[in-house]
């Protein structure tokens, strides 16, 4: 609460729960309506070939959020995942089974999004510890983090496969899309229309990513990795939700991407219509994605709760 006019700053609540956007506050000023926003999340590894053969292997409390803002795999069948806290969000790294579990970047810095080269020896993310939101990499242990952006506002990275060029959106631009070397430098802008959550081919020739057409669409792309216009664009089903989970398979031959209400989305490269993936759990699915060699699937589920609060006396 800010005080009017003197302009002093009071904390009305004092708890750990994350608050949804949604405050309505009486005429009198003395209670205020919203809602409260928990989410209990944890990763589960699948064969690639019996997706109903799930096994849970992280067990997150309240609001720790295991692999909600990302997850990826390392070439040698590892998981590195995103867990939250009080704190904010870190990147972790784990066998497939959940065993050997190691926090890799500290608290505080708000660690999502993670992508691993090819031969497993960097991790890139997106973090907020130099005071904006910009792409960072670090070696696969956490060590020697290196900042590879500047203008504060970067978000969705990925690197390729053969460990050279980082793939990211940046807001400092329109929503465009942007490429960087592994080891920094001068960016170079990718996409001329906005586009968000690109994910690059097992083989690092190709991008995909949401794309917002000429004509106000957000359809499915496929660019170059290079840039340039689209060289696929496919349509979507109405709840298509591109969010932390576009992702090759590991044969680099069709797109998977998730749904707003349950389940994932399978769209072949070649065309046609996109297929929703068999032998999921019957709710939504978040962050997930395909191992290297192609025989497992991981990906995150759980619950989200919300309630109506009343904050009486908040003058």
């Amino acid at each position: 609460m800010v005080a009017y006019p003197g302009g002093e700053v009071r904390r009305v609540v004092n708890d750990l729960n994350t608050y949804d956007f949604t405050l309505d506050v009486a005429a009198d000023s003395s209670t205020a309506l919203t809602s409260t926003h928990r989410q209990i999340n944890n990763v589960w590894v699948a064969p690639a070939n019996e997706l109903r053969n799930s096994k849970q292997v992280t067990y997150g409390s309240l609001n720790r959020t295991d692999g909600l803002l990302g997850l990826d795999w390392t070439p040698d069948n590892k998981i590195v995942y995103t867990s939250a806290n009080a704190q904010g969000g870190t990147i972790w790294i784990m066998n497939s089974d959940g065993s050997n579990r190691k926090e890799l970047t500290p608290p505080g810095s708000d660690d999502t999004v993670p992508s691993v080269t090819g031969d497993g020896r960097l991790i890139v993310f997106l973090s907020h510890r130099s005071g904006g939101n910009e792409i960072w990499r670090t070696n696969i242990d956490g060590s020697e983090p290196k900042q590879l952006t500047g203008c504060g506002k970067n978000f969705d990275p990925t690197v390729s496969t053969d460990g050279k060029w980082v793939i990211y959106r940046s807001d400092c631009d329109g929503g465009r899309l942007w490429r960087v070397d592994i080891n920094g430098g001068e960016s170079q802008r990718l996409s001329n229309n906005a586009a968000s959550w690109p994910w690059i081919s097992p083989d690092s020739k190709l991008i995909a990513c949401q794309y917002a057409t000429d004509d106000g669409k957000t359809q499915l792309a496929v660019l170059s990795i290079d840039g340039g216009p689209p060289i696929k664009l496919f349509d979507i089903p109405p709840q298509a939700n591109f969010r932390y989970a576009i992702r090759w398979t590991a044969d680099g031959k069709a797109i998977t991407y998730r749904d707003w209400g349950k389940g994932l989305w399978r769209q072949p490269l070649e065309g046609g219509p996109p297929q929703r993936l068999t032998g999921l759990p019957d709710e939504k699915i978040y962050s997930n994605g395909w191992s290297r060699d192609g025989k497992m699937f991981a990906f995150t589920r759980g619950v989200e709760m919300r309630d109506v609060i009343l904050i009486s006396n908040a003058k």
